[in-house]
């Protein structure tokens, strides 16, 4: 697929995305980031932010389940265009948890008991539909080849991702832990 294409769909499977409302932008408001986040996207619309504000704090790690999937598109887009996000780096956001490296390390044991990194990844993709899916593994796609040759690491988390989770996702088939 092109960039032109992938970001046609991109636009396609999240324009009936209804905004997260104001008081779920973030699941949690410890610490000062949730607060700043929340402050940045409240009441904002995706395709009115600017790169400076979806890079100023990493809202892809405080984002709700809801403000995920509604500012996703913001991220994918700028990214496929050639913006590096600092702050939130997505093809992190998209591969962690999904790899073998990742899937069994405890999130927070002291908050959160037995979950496991890959049971975070999937409760945050879940809203996905398979539209949806389907724009993601078109992105991780062109990335995976854009990232063959300058960086092997990133290259291996995305290739991994993609077939623990990401391609069997898009399949309709069950995504079960290695």
């Amino acid at each position: 697929m092109s960039k032109q294409d992938i970001s046609v769909a991109i636009i396609e499977a999240f324009s009936s995305v209804e905004p997260p409302p104001e008081w779920h932008i973030v699941d949690s408001l410890e610490g000062f980031e949730p607060a700043l986040v929340e402050k940045t996207f409240s009441g904002r619309l995706w395709n009115e932010l600017t790169d400076d504000e979806l890079d100023r704090d990493p809202a892809l790690c405080f984002f709700s389940v809801e403000a995920f999937r509604y500012f996703l598109p913001a991220y994918l887009l700028r990214e496929l265009d050639g913006h590096y996000f600092q702050q939130n780096e997505l093809a992190f956001t998209l591969t962690s948890g999904l790899t073998e490296v990742w899937q069994d390390k405890l999130v927070n044991p002291c908050r959160y008991g037995a979950m496991t990194s890959w049971d975070r990844a999937i409760h945050r993709f879940a809203t996905l539909t398979k539209e949806q899916v389907n724009a993601v593994v078109a992105f991780l796609d062109y990335k995976i080849e854009e990232s063959r040759e300058d960086d092997s690491y990133g290259h291996q988390l995305m290739s991994e991702a993609m077939k623990n989770y990401w391609l069997p996702r898009s399949k309709g088939l069950p995504v079960w832990r290695l």
